[in-house]
């Protein structure tokens, strides 16, 4: 028997459906494969996999924001803080991978969990394939990399046991939600398993990798291709992009992180309103810079995506973003 790899795939578009088949492809000689998903699978995905498990139920949450996003990097450190009602998929998401879970419970001990929308390289194929060995080397439950309070989904390992005590099972939305307040997350699925495992003092029982400023884990594979493709009905963006005022000042500043390491393009020019500014690398960049623009409402166009601001609104008290340079 393999190792079991569960493969999380949210197949809407025949470019998906090429991503995910390429991608088991060359993952299913190496592992047991349960593929989880809120869509149909086609009848060649299917034969790729020892187990299909499908749920209809895409069940998406409506909630307030109530987070702050925060970054500290060399030269400069950020807080965003949104307002507004988001849509979170946090839920559907564990649903699934927990619908693997139990069902799988009695067959495997532990698994690897991986997006199914990227294409690994036989050499990171056997790196995945290193995250049991190392966590059971150093006596821990489950191995994930850490980015602030987030423990990343792209990519883990964890025993089942270690699941269901750290992160529970849950039966609907509603009481995700109540688990979600209990331990102090604001909804996003890697927020919560971080936040529910600290809650819990059962942090040190993960074998975490801290990912920010790490270079790429798998440099010779293509990650997260669903947010670089372009496809749906809009461009998805592969990126951070915000305009923020310069703390303790009257100016205001643009902020590009982009983490991914791979794109169709190999940048994403930038204008205020009709001006070419600069291009912005399409992997991995992360700068600021201050803009000047000569009206108070001003459009910013990065790439194919354009963006409307206020000056007055991002300098005002209410606006509690900012940038601080080092």
């Amino acid at each position: 028997m393999n190792d079991l790899l569960i493969v999380g795939a949210y197949i809407n578009c025949p470019e998906m459906e090429q991503i995910v088949y390429d991608g088991l492809v060359q993952l299913s000689p190496h592992f047991d494969i349960a593929l989880v998903a809120h869509t149909p699978a086609s009848e060649r995905i299917q034969k790729l996999v020892k187990y299909f498990i499908y749920d209809a139920r895409n069940e998406i949450m409506y909630k307030d924001i109530g987070t702050v996003y925060w970054g500290n990097y060399e030269n400069f450190y950020y807080e965003m803080h949104p307002t507004g009602t988001r849509g979170y998929h946090s839920f559907a998401m564990y649903r699934s991978l927990t619908n693997a879970v139990k069902l799988l419970s009695a067959e495997y001990d532990s698994f690897t969990y991986i997006e199914g929308d990227s294409l690994y390289s036989q050499e990171d194929i056997a790196k995945l394939k290193t995250f049991k060995t190392i966590a059971n080397e150093n006596n821990k439950q489950a191995y994930f990399v850490l980015y602030g309070n987030l423990l990343s989904t792209m990519f883990f390992y964890s025993k089942m046991d270690f699941v269901k005590k750290a992160f529970l099972m849950f039966k609907n939305s509603d009481e995700f939600l109540e688990r979600c307040r209990a331990v102090g997350s604001y909804g996003d699925l890697e927020n919560y398993l971080y936040m529910s495992a600290h809650h819990q003092n059962l942090l040190d029982e993960i074998h975490i990798i801290k990912g920010d400023g790490m270079p790429s884990m798998f440099p010779t594979s293509k990650i997260d291709l669903n947010r670089n493709n372009g496809k749906g009905s809009s461009e998805i963006t592969p990126y951070v992009f915000e305009i923020m005022k310069v703390e303790n000042t009257n100016e205001i500043a643009v902020l590009y992180l982009n983490h991914s390491s791979e794109s169709l393009v190999e940048h994403y020019p930038f204008y205020v309103d009709d001006e070419f500014i600069k291009n912005f690398p399409a992997t991995h960049h992360m700068s600021t810079f201050k803009i000047y623009p000569k009206n108070n409402k001003f459009i910013l166009t990065l790439g194919k995506n354009k963006f409307s601001f206020d000056k007055d609104h991002i300098l005002s008290e209410s606006s509690k973003s900012f940038i601080r340079y080092k």
